[in-house]
């Protein structure tokens, strides 16, 4: 499914009337569902959360399916997305905390999952795992998040998401319990 962000000059000259249409533009085309999804933003290999970020700035995203021509702001975006991707909104929030954070990230290696690129040395340092605060959590999954981080290097963090959208974030690591 094609997808761009538009502004009013790209569109026909019935819908360029609209003065609800978004800023500038940036094509944005998108290949896949769901975790296959593969975003080109201007040519280039994205991550479906900054095509979020930018409807979310005020964007407007045309998808074309077919023939068929829809244009969506942010909430209607994330709606059309949210079938292909059910964690899309918790996703989205932690994304954008950690963006207004001045820490940078692009989707993890789990389906639920952001790494966070280090401010000084531009490694992504940090796997950040996403659940929503009525998701039901197993152990032996935290475990393999833990597992996750120290084969890879990196530390670990859990965002609980709650239904506010409020982030809670708690380190994950493995502790050793030493009997007498």
């Amino acid at each position: 499914m094609p997808v761009e962000c538009i502004n009013a000059n790209e569109l026909s000259a019935k819908s360029a009337t609209n003065p609800t249409l978004g800023k500038e533009s940036t094509r944005v085309s998108f290949t896949g569902i769901g975790e296959k999804l593969r975003v080109l933003i201007d040519g280039r290999e994205a991550e479906l959360l900054e095509v979020l970020y930018l409807a979310y700035s005020g964007r407007k995203v045309r998808v074309r399916r077919g023939s068929e021509l829809t244009i969506f702001d942010f909430n209607e975006l994330v709606l059309f997305l949210y079938k292909y991707d059910s964690q899309i909104w918790d996703k989205f929030v932690v994304y954008l905390d950690l963006r207004n954070r001045g820490r940078p990230s692009i989707g993890g290696p789990y389906p639920n999952s952001l790494l966070v690129r280090s401010k000084s040395s531009g490694f992504h340092n940090l796997a950040v795992f996403i659940v929503n605060e009525s998701d039901q959590l197993s152990f032996d999954l935290v475990r393999e998040w833990i597992d996750y981080g120290k084969r890879s290097g990196r530390d670990v963090l859990l965002a609980i998401v709650d239904k506010y959208g409020d982030i809670t974030y708690y380190s994950l690591s493995e502790i050793t319990l030493q009997g007498k």
